[in-house]
């Protein structure tokens, strides 16, 4: 494929990602009422679990941005192709972090409670 082709395939997934993780994280807010808090979630389950599962989609796809403008950047500067490959890897697994703690699938352990608290949520609201 030429430069021109993986440029137009690294902007549609860079409007995609904007997007998906929009759309995620308006969903986990709408259900959680910030984006800190889980308490009170059992009604909206489906909601926030189409959120959490947008913004994982979004991980996806910022690799993939990575990965579709690596041809084109190795071409110039390889160490720099490397480098923002990396760069988007490492954005995704903190984006995956992010999204896991929204989620109700990821508990923290009891040990790790603080006294005093919500029994859901780790940290003071």
């Amino acid at each position: 494929m030429s430069a021109k082709t993986y440029g137009r395939i690294s902007g549609a997934l860079l409007l995609i990602a904007f997007f998906v993780h929009g759309g995620g994280s308006a969903l986990v807010q709408f259900v959680t009422g910030t984006p800190v808090v889980l308490a009170d979630v059992v009604g909206s389950e489906t909601r926030l679990a189409a959120g959490v599962l947008l913004m994982l989609l979004n991980c996806v796809v910022v690799i993939g941005i990575g990965a579709a403008a690596y041809p084109v950047l190795r071409r110039h500067r390889p160490v720099t192709a490397s480098a923002y490959l990396l760069t988007h890897g490492f954005e995704a697994a903190l984006l995956a972090v992010g999204a896991c703690s929204s989620s109700p699938w990821c508990r923290w352990p009891k040990s790790s409670r603080r006294r005093g608290t919500r029994d859901s949520v780790p940290w003071p609201a």
